[in-house]
């Protein structure tokens, strides 16, 4: 719940900055908080076996990272299925601009099994 309300407050204050144009610069100041009070509340169960660890911001590789931990093991189908509802969620303000200004926006999931797999939005 904190994240979703961290997330919200974090595209309200972006939003003035887009009529001015993207800038990288302000976009990492913003991330890099975002990620701290992600941080700081993690772990934080946001699904049905599905738990946000953190986030990772790294402003000279234009990166910003979620990792979260399913509880159970990747099935058939899932990454495919996940990188499609991962565009959706993340290819909308502020995380659109960010994408087009060659950001990557991951989402790096550790399953019960030990497996982790990165998805990157598809923001095109």
């Amino acid at each position: 719940m904190v994240t979703r309300v961290v997330i919200c407050a974090f595209a309200c204050v972006l939003a003035w900055s887009e009529a001015a144009g993207f800038n990288d610069a302000e976009f990492c100041t913003y991330a890099e908080e975002m990620a701290r009070v992600i941080n700081a509340n993690s772990p934080d169960k946001i699904g049905d076996g599905l738990t946000l660890d953190g986030a990772l911001v790294t402003c000279a590789s234009k990166l910003f990272e979620f990792r979260k931990r399913a509880d159970s093991v990747m099935q058939l189908g899932w990454r495919k299925e996940r990188k499609r509802m991962w565009s959706q969620v993340v290819c909308k303000d502020p995380f659109l601009e960010a994408s087009r200004n060659g950001w990557m926006i991951a989402e790096a999931v550790s399953f019960a099994d030990g497996q982790q797999v990165v998805t990157y939005a598809s923001c095109d």
